[in-house]
Formats: C-alpha cells, structure tokens, sequence
C-alpha cells in the first residue's frame, strides 16, 4: 500500500518490471500532480491486480481507507471471495 510517495511507487512497478516483486494486490494512491499521474499509470500497465485512482488526487487516508474496506468484506463474507487464493 503505497499512500503518499509516488517515487516508491515507481519504484514499485519497475521491480515488478523487473520480477522483483510479485505482489498479489498493490493500492497504489500517491498524491500530487507531478509524478503522481505517471506512478499510477505505470500501476495500471503492470499486469498485477490493483487498486488506484486516475490523476492527481491519492493520499495514505485514501490508501487506508481501500485496505479497510477490503478487509472488512474479506472479514464480513469470507466464503464470498472464493476467487482470491491464499
């Protein structure tokens, strides 16, 4: 989970460019209007399931509040998700 800095991020999708990495999900919401934008566009070209916003707007708030929700569903109906592997 990657809240604020869009330079980890990046840094995120080349080693997973790389094979690095191989992260089963990455929320990727950096906030800014530089690099931002480019970090969450090179999330979205990766191949590895995500969760993101488009543009400028992100933020660790935003972040947190994605992996609470994905939990709380996971915690909520955990039959429902037979889709997702351990």
């Amino acid at each position: 989970m990657i809240g604020y800095a869009p330079s980890i991020l990046l840094a995120v999708c080349q080693a997973i460019q790389q094979q690095a990495l191989q992260p089963a999900l990455v929320i990727g919401m950096p906030i800014g209007f530089s690099h931002a934008p480019i970090a969450k566009r090179q999330l979205m070209r990766s191949g590895v399931p995500f969760i993101t916003i488009e543009g400028a707007l992100g933020g660790g708030l935003l972040a947190a509040t994605a992996l609470n929700a994905l939990a709380e569903s996971l915690i909520a109906k955990p039959d429902c998700h037979c889709y997702l592997t351990t």
